[in-house]
């Protein structure tokens, strides 16, 4: 399966933001949400003046392959 790479969501978040031409913004994330958005404030730091992140340890979970196949 392609596209659920950590990598993937965090370009899915940088292609939203380059195309609502966002800058100097605050980010929100909760949950699973939470290492995507530590990934994307790593790359583009200068694109933010906050992040607020709640209700997720700072880590991505490894997904087994039997859990991707059942949340198809």
């Amino acid at each position: 399966m392609n596209g659920y790479a950590f990598e993937d969501h965090v370009a899915d978040i940088e292609a939203v933001v380059a195309a609502a031409n966002l800058s100097h913004f605050c980010m929100h994330a909760y949950s699973v949400g939470v290492p995507y958005a530590i990934g994307f404030a790593s790359r583009f730091p200068d694109l933010l003046r906050g992040l607020m992140l709640i209700d997720y340890p700072a880590r991505y979970p490894a997904f087994s392959t039997t859990w991707v196949s059942r949340a198809e």
